[in-house]
């Protein structure tokens, strides 16, 4: 597990977003929005960290465009909409060494998986339509990482064209 933190926080480290990369994502974005579009972001890890202020720079610049969030694997602190982590991802809980509040809740357990052993990958793990995996701690299995991660990104769509 502390194998897995030190991988992607040396990852992270290696090669960190820049306030650059924030800005020209934000601005491609703002462009969509001026044509009309609204959005369903997803964002796997540091991703999170992008669709943050992606998120908050729309609502900003664009407070007519709708706009849901997914974030899975989260690694930062704050959300802007529904998020999945895994009870074995060994990279984003590991940040849980800073303290709790460095990262979201728990709420899907999984087996443990020798194919992908970090837990964090977002097709081996959070795609993963084979693993059976609980919404509950100890709980039986009530659904898989794929379906899970499909009903967070239908109800975002139901958000973003309810109105």
């Amino acid at each position: 597990m502390l194998a897995g933190f030190v991988k992607g926080l040396a990852s992270l480290l290696s090669n960190p977003p820049t306030a650059v990369d924030m800005a020209d994502h934000l601005s491609r974005l703002q462009a969509i929005a001026d044509e009309g579009s609204d959005f369903v972001l997803v964002a796997h890890s540091q991703g999170n960290l992008f669709v943050n202020l992606a998120y908050d720079g729309l609502k900003k610049s664009h407070p007519a465009t709708l706009q849901a969030v997914v974030h899975v694997a989260p690694a930062s602190p704050t959300v802007r909409g529904m998020h999945v982590l895994s009870d074995l991802d060994a990279v984003i809980n590991g940040l849980r060494n800073f303290g709790s509040w460095t990262v979201q809740a728990i709420n899907l357990w999984l087996p443990f998986n020798k194919a992908d052993a970090s837990g964090h990958t977002l097709v081996g793990t959070y795609l993963n339509g084979q693993t059976p995996a609980s919404t509950t701690p100890n709980g039986p299995p009530d659904t898989t990482p794929r379906a899970h991660v499909k009903g967070l990104i239908i109800n975002a769509l139901n958000q973003v064209l309810a109105p």
